[in-house]
């Protein structure tokens, strides 16, 4: 079960005597340009699949629903890293990441080109169209799928974001191509997924932590359609998720500053559910409301305190 890590704190037990004003560097989000610290996830791959379904089109004269070749050929599991910017308050996907399926473990036809034969591949699948001619079939392997993310700068509410801006991009760092053979008249060829892209419709993605690892979840719904070439109308829907870890280390407090009954907090490490407790005896603690942003790849906490003798400590 998901919590949070009571366990991982961070604490700097410095007392603030307010007889004595200590130089302040005060930083509020309007104020600061609000930089995410880059982290990557590790994709877990026993953990994320996607399964593609849609429509296989062919010379604007054939078009039929996908099916698959073989048991399970159209579902693969992912692995790979996903590269963001995180904050306590915002997520961005940088478009450096590289999630890769993984070979299905029946060879799949046609071979690469199109040619005749089977050979390792993510995905297989075939369509078949019934027409006065008779039935005719076109097989697919797609192979060496990369996707990359990209987004903007996605706000996180209690643990999730939107997933409506978020962008899956068939990367040029893969192959990601879609082999082809029609049955009848013999044509094959290869279309290359590569530089296009599809919006995530999912629902709201989340972020959570267990233990020392902070657990990234995307559900995946994206559909690509194939605008030109001869396989133009072809559509695939993607559905499934991506599940990837991160293993965080526990917080550091670098520094305390405090004026005017203001205290601002510079912690390295921190992640989205990072929140200040504080004490006036080291028995009882308490969380304290902040104003968070960012500077120079550390989080500031700032907020108002009361009391003569005050400690700190920063729990993930």
């Amino acid at each position: 079960m998901n919590k949070k890590r009571d366990s991982r704190t961070s604490a700097l037990f410095l007392p603030i005597f307010w007889a004595v004003l200590l130089p302040v560097l005060l930083c509020f989000p309007f104020a600061c340009r609000m930089q995410g610290v880059p982290v990557v996830f590790t994709v877990d791959p026993s953990q994320s699949h996607v399964t593609v379904s849609g429509t296989v089109a062919a010379y604007g004269l054939f078009s039929a629903p996908l099916t698959q070749q073989t048991p399970g050929s159209l579902t693969a599991a992912f692995g790979g890293a996903i590269d963001a910017d995180l904050t306590g308050t915002n997520i961005q996907f940088t478009g450096t990441s590289l999630v890769e399926a993984q070979t299905n473990s029946t060879p799949q036809q046609p071979a690469p080109g199109g040619t005749s034969g089977s050979a390792p591949a993510d995905y297989g699948g075939l369509a078949t169209q019934k027409t006065f001619l008779g039935d005719i079939t076109v097989t697919v392997a797609i192979r060496n799928v990369g996707l990359d993310l990209i987004s903007p700068v996605l706000p996180l509410s209690n643990g999730s974001f939107a997933t409506s801006s978020l962008e899956f991009l068939f990367s040029t760092n893969a192959g990601n191509s879609i082999d082809y053979a029609v049955s009848y008249p013999s044509q094959n060829g290869t279309t290359t997924l590569a530089g296009n892209s599809m919006l995530d419709a999912g629902s709201a993605a989340t972020l959570s932590i267990t233990g020392a690892t902070e657990i990234l979840t995307i559900p995946v719904s994206a559909v690509f359609t194939e605008t030109s070439g001869s396989t133009s109308g072809t559509s695939l829907a993607m559905v499934g998720q991506i599940v990837a870890t991160l293993q965080i280390p526990p917080p550091v407090i670098d520094s305390i500053m405090a004026s005017h009954q203001m205290v601002t907090l510079s912690v390295s490490g921190v992640t989205a559910q990072s929140k200040v407790l504080a004490s006036t005896d080291l028995i009882h603690w308490s969380a304290q409301d902040s104003v968070i942003s960012t500077l120079s790849g550390r989080t500031l906490f700032v907020f108002p305190v009361t009391n003569t003798v005050e400690f700190f400590k920063i729990q993930q």
